[in-house]
């Protein structure tokens, strides 16, 4: 399973704990985690952060926003889930965010293909002015990323094809190249996006292929 604050704005020492039960009142949860936040004591490109080991998520002074990533090494299956924040020290005298995702995540045996890309896509449009100057029409930023996998087997290939299923272009996902790294490599490969293109599964020599096109939504 995996879990996700997005554009929140908790502050260091907040803890956030996650449990899940199926009974409405929690008796009995079948998983119980609780993280403490710190914000990155680094900056961009510096040290390790993000990670078990390091600090807790990623700033909004390289980021657009703040968001705090967790993947679950074992998978809890829950009728009810209850996200508990506790962040007595927040200058802010509240606690918001602006997205929650908390599900099952897809992961190959083998992963991507070399030639993974990831670039920040600026949609600014230039134009030169009479004398001479070039000026822009700024608009927000959005990172793009293309994966390739070349090697999925039977099962993997008909996950992908349930999750084009039922998610395709119409929900955000959460996707991370690097989920092991804890760094600000896997920073720059961590976006809650959406799918925008994505070829056909087809038969290699080593297992089926597919490649997969992702771009930022918030």
């Amino acid at each position: 399973s995996g879990f996700c604050l997005y554009n929140h704005n908790l502050s260091d020492g907040a803890t956030i704990q996650l449990i899940g039960s199926n009974s409405a009142d929690f008796s009995s949860p079948v998983s119980d985690t609780t993280w403490n936040y710190l914000d990155p004591q680094y900056g961009f490109g510096e040290g390790e952060y993000g990670g078990e080991t390091g600090f807790g998520g990623f700033s909004e002074d390289v980021w657009r926003y703040r968001f705090f990533v967790r993947w679950l090494t074992t998978t809890a299956y829950a009728t009810y889930w209850r996200i508990t924040i506790t962040d007595a020290t927040n200058s802010d005298g509240y606690i918001q965010f602006g997205r929650l995702k908390l599900g099952s995540y897809w992961t190959p045996a083998i992963n991507m293909e070399f030639g993974y890309g990831v670039k920040w896509v600026d949609p600014s449009e230039q134009t030169r002015t009479r004398g001479g100057a070039l000026r822009s029409e700024n608009k927000e930023k959005y990172r793009k990323i293309n994966v390739k996998f070349n090697y999925l087997d039977a099962s993997e290939a008909v996950s992908l094809h349930d999750i084009m299923r039922t998610i395709g272009y119409q929900s955000d996902i959460l996707f991370d190249a690097l989920p092991e790294v804890g760094s600000t490599e896997s920073a720059v490969s961590t976006v809650l996006g959406r799918l925008t293109d994505w070829s056909p599964i087809t038969t290699g020599i080593y297992g089926r292929q597919i490649s997969i096109t992702i771009q930022e939504s918030i």
